[in-house]
């Protein structure tokens, strides 16, 4: 029994920090940048989050949702602690680069305190057959590709690239 004890000590624990450190960049739910970002995740090396909505889904008035990230057992657990959203505002027809019929303007950008816990499975990290210089993970049944190293290149503002 110490034997077994120590080879799953020694083979799942840096599996899991290697797991961890793996997911720190931008992973978004497209394969490719379009007018804007779609739905994305931003891990930092903190283990904080960002998840991202949509850009190009001018009715959503939700705009992110922060907080921090674990990965155990081949689960993904988001423990978050903010939402930003929109409030207020009225929908007009869309223009410009929204992909939606409507738009929600002149409403009010606003972070609140929301407490919630979100578990999904997630996969190790795989490579794009298709897209073959992109890496992919599913986290619950969705895919994600991962588009950037940097979480801080979501707004441009660091010295690393875009994949």
């Amino acid at each position: 029994m110490g034997k077994s004890f120590l080879y799953i000590l020694l083979f799942i624990v840096p599996l899991k920090c290697w797991a961890q450190d793996s997911l720190v960049g931008i992973w978004q739910d497209e394969p490719v940048l379009a007018a804007g970002w779609s739905n994305n995740y931003r891990f930092y090396k903190n283990r904080s989050y960002i998840y991202s909505h949509n850009q190009m889904n001018c009715e959503d008035s939700i705009i992110a949702k922060h907080g921090k990230f674990l990965i155990k057992g081949g689960l993904l657990i988001l423990k978050q602690k903010k939402i930003e959203f929109i409030s207020g505002g009225e929908y007009v027809r869309a223009s410009g680069s929204c992909g939606s019929v409507f738009e929600l303007v002149g409403g009010t950008p606003v972070i609140r305190s929301r407490r919630k816990r979100h578990v999904f499975c997630i996969t190790s990290i795989h490579k794009d057959s298709v897209h073959e210089h992109l890496d992919y993970i599913l986290i619950g049944k969705k895919k994600y590709w991962k588009l950037g190293w940097d979480p801080n290149d979501y707004w441009g503002n660091s010295n690393s690239r875009i994949i």
